[in-house]
């Protein structure tokens, strides 16, 4: 049935005017007309040159202002205080220092007494952080796109597909940190105004950490090699005043030696064949010391993993065939995800008993018991799976 326009115009206003801003069903009904001729006299009603709407869409509009109490507006100014601090590497490498809302939250309780007995959630710092009109952002999880990675990538997927390489005959290994506290995995809150940081620096300083290695198979899982814990190194003075009614120095006096801060494990060729690589010649039950011929050691693009104290240890003295990894690929690398479920394994033991581990002690055995809970069937699933990452790895543009 064809419409006049005239009809179509009256049709629409009735239709408009009878809904009252509710839907274009109640104007339909009371019309009594079908959901066809309403939709086209309605569309037909609102473009038509004579018709003036008085029901124009709203403009958008920015973030209400919202007036909070000096209680509340204290606490986000404390937090923007403690969002805006940096912190800088020993490599001159500049990001957030407090990049996830737990961090803020602990943060804040340790400089202020009143939060401690009632601390905020983790989503009232959150809410804080949006009235700042910050947010919360992460690194892309792709490593790398950049193209002087791609021919090095292209090499490695030939290399594999020469050597008919497989997850069954493949053997990962690698090293990670570990910390009782929160894992920022890459996030930052930036406010308005802020730039996003390069990567994360490592040294997580605010918390106990620990470096782990480790080495993956089919049907095998080494035992995890935890790194000596850092040591504090105090500062010792000579000479000095004291004040003979308190006790206590007023003057250092001149410092002798010490540095008053933590010494990390620092990994070389040497400490790396020593610390990671005998103990899995030693143990009997792994694959890669029958030395016939069909197993392979992955490694990734590490500089102490490729040295040449290292390739000399693994060819003549342990005698395996070894390969490594294109630079920035973790994702062929199947121990990264291992990785990812020993943390998870740490985490769900802290919800189970409500307790951190709080020494260098507890943070290691925390860490092999969530190792020794990992099955091997999923370990077995990610050596499985190896093929086909390899096979969708980025390697054009």
């Amino acid at each position: 049935m064809a419409y006049t326009e005239e009809f179509l115009f009256v049709l629409g206003v009735l239709i408009a005017s009878k809904a009252c801003k509710k839907s274009i069903d109640a104007g339909r009904r009371l019309v009594g007309c079908s959901w066809r001729t309403a939709r086209k006299a309605v569309r037909f009603h609102k473009d038509h040159p004579d018709f003036n709407c008085k029901h124009k869409p709203k403009e958008k509009q920015g973030p209400k202002k919202v007036h909070h109490g000096a209680r509340v507006q204290r606490r986000i100014d404390r937090v923007k205080e403690i969002v805006q601090e940096t912190t800088t590497d020993t490599r001159g490498r500049t990001s957030k220092a407090f990049g996830v809302a737990a961090k803020i939250r602990d943060e804040l309780m340790r400089r202020y007494k009143e939060y401690r007995d009632n601390p905020p959630s983790r989503e009232t710092i959150m809410s804080d952080v949006h009235d700042l009109g910050g947010k919360s952002v992460r690194r892309k999880p792709v490593p790398t796109r950049d193209r002087k990675d791609y021919p090095a990538r292209r090499e490695f997927k030939q290399k594999v597909r020469t050597l008919g390489l497989t997850g069954k005959n493949l053997y990962a290994s690698d090293e990670s940190y570990i910390t009782n506290g929160p894992h920022e995995e890459g996030y930052e809150i930036l406010l308005p105004g802020e730039k996003r940081h390069g990567r994360e620096c490592k040294e997580r300083r605010n918390y106990l950490h620990l470096m782990v290695w480790a080495v993956i198979g089919w049907n095998y899982k080494s035992e995890l090699i935890v790194f000596p814990a850092p040591e504090y190194i105090p500062v010792r003075y000579e000479g000095g005043e004291t004040d003979p009614v308190t006790g206590k120095q007023t003057k250092k006096g001149t410092k002798v030696e010490g540095t008053g801060k933590k010494k990390y494990f620092s990994l070389n060729g040497e400490r790396y064949i020593d610390v990671c690589l005998r103990p899995i010649l030693a143990d009997r039950q792994c694959p890669l010391n029958n030395r016939n011929g069909e197993h392979w050691f992955l490694y990734d693009n590490a500089k102490i993993h490729g040295c040449r104290v290292a390739k000399k240890y693994l060819s003549h003295e342990a005698k395996w065939r070894f390969i490594n990894t294109p630079k920035y690929s973790p994702m062929v690398n199947p121990i990264e995800y291992a990785w990812r479920d020993l943390n998870e394994q740490m985490g769900m033991e802290v919800a189970k008993t409500k307790r951190q581990p709080e020494t260098y002690e507890e943070l290691t055995e925390a860490a092999k018991r969530a190792w020794m809970r990992i099955p091997q069937k999923r370990i077995n699933k990610y050596m499985s799976n190896w093929s086909k990452q390899v096979k969708e790895m980025q390697s054009e543009e």
